[in-house]
């Protein structure tokens, strides 16, 4: 397949959706270390690797200034270059960039081999990508820096939003954690159907969590109904790459410095809602949040256009 074509990814490896095609050079062999990553050089000779760099308000440079990004692209993306013809096309986000580089590097295998197995893990990654939007709005209602970025003025970021949010987002993570158990969790301890390690469904994920995590000080899955998510989630963070990638010098960017301290003035008078009342929350529970003034969120999402 596309033996004709070169391949080009510009990613900015500290940014949330990048991450995905990173852990997946990196879980494929297509780099033979962090260390060759961040240095963009590739085990494939169809591959090249590109690092960019987030210049406000929403544009890219590139490690590599006589290859830059196309205009008015978001991050990750991928260039496909015909060889012979010299004609070029673009891919813009992760989740076509996963399935297009598994088709094209498949050993060793991230995804099922069967129909129905497939169409069950594009059900999950579709869902996640819902959920991300979620937590992408809590954020923006919740941190004035991240909702300004989003085109959110300070005085309009709102508390019912950002409930609404978190509670969509949580009822999204229930039924991912259903569909992963109806799927094979408990039997291999990974998320993507019929895949006996992490899959294609298990980096769409992760980056999501850990980009939340690292920047905003956020346990996504601190909830006690999520345990097998947050269980897994320990489990991922064990392979043999992680520390090497995700505890490196320079992973939170300084761009990203406020994410801990900075909130909403509405969000000052919060309190977290599963220690006080020591229980899982339920979606009874998640609906009252608002009414009894308590949230699930310690008051200290996103797309891929915008990490």
């Amino acid at each position: 397949m596309d033996n004709q074509e070169q391949h080009t990814l510009w990613l900015w490896m500290e940014g949330v959706f990048a991450r995905r095609i990173s852990y997946f050079l990196l879980m494929k062999g297509l780099v033979a270390s962090t260390a060759e990553l961040l240095a963009g050089r590739s085990t494939a000779t169809n591959l090249s690797i590109i690092r960019t760099y987030p210049l406000p308000p929403l544009k890219w440079e590139s490690e590599d200034p006589n290859d830059p990004p196309p205009k008015h692209a978001t991050n990750p993306c991928m260039r496909t270059t015909n060889r012979v013809t010299g004609m070029s096309k673009f891919v813009y986000e992760s989740t076509s960039i996963l399935l297009y580089l598994e088709e094209l590097y498949p050993n060793p295998p991230m995804q099922p081999t069967s129909l129905i197995g497939r169409a069950h893990m594009l059900d999950m990654i579709g869902q996640i990508n819902l959920i991300s939007i979620d937590t992408n709005y809590f954020l923006r209602n919740t941190v004035p820096e991240h909702g300004m970025i989003m085109g959110l003025n300070h005085e309009d970021q709102s508390r019912t939003a950002a409930l609404n949010a978190k509670f969509q987002e949580m009822h999204g993570f229930l039924k991912l954690q259903t569909w992963a158990q109806n799927n094979g969790l408990q039997s291999t301890g990974w998320l993507t159907p019929d895949v006996d390690g992490p899959g294609l469904v298990d980096l769409a994920l992760v980056p999501n969590l850990r980009f939340v995590e690292l920047v905003y000080g956020i346990d996504t899955l601190e909830d006690n109904a999520l345990k097998p998510l947050a269980e897994w989630y320990k489990r991922f963070k064990t392979l043999s790459w992680w520390s090497e990638y995700e505890e490196r010098e320079g992973i939170l960017p300084e761009m990203l410095s406020f994410g801990k301290t900075s909130r909403a003035p509405w969000s000052s008078n919060l309190c977290i809602a599963v220690e006080e009342r020591n229980v899982s929350l339920t979606e009874t529970d998640l609906a009252q949040v608002d009414e009894e003034n308590r949230c699930v969120f310690a008051p200290i999402a996103d797309s891929d256009s915008s990490a």
